[in-house]
């Protein structure tokens, strides 16, 4: 499995902002080859959805569970993101 870092999750050299939260998680699943099933697995089945929709923020519990499992840099997936339809 691949560790993400914050150097991984750094922004690229045209992007003004790093990562935020759910470019955080999409980047983990496709670089690591996750699957919705495996995020449903981490942070519950009826959240995945909205939350990759931006439909609902992460919650503390899920930044932990997804750091804690994923290795993903608890201070990417705090971040403030901008949320859709709510």
């Amino acid at each position: 499995m691949l560790v993400l870092s914050s150097a991984t999750l750094a922004p690229e050299p045209h992007r003004s902002e790093p990562l935020d939260p759910v470019c955080a998680v999409e980047a983990a699943m496709e670089i690591n080859g996750h699957t919705r099933a495996e995020l449903a697995a981490v942070i519950g089945q009826s959240r995945v959805t909205e939350i990759l929709a931006r439909h609902r923020a992460l919650t503390l519990p899920m930044i932990r569970k997804i750091a804690g499992v994923w290795h993903v840099p608890e201070k990417v997936l705090v971040q403030d993101y901008a949320l859709t339809g709510v």
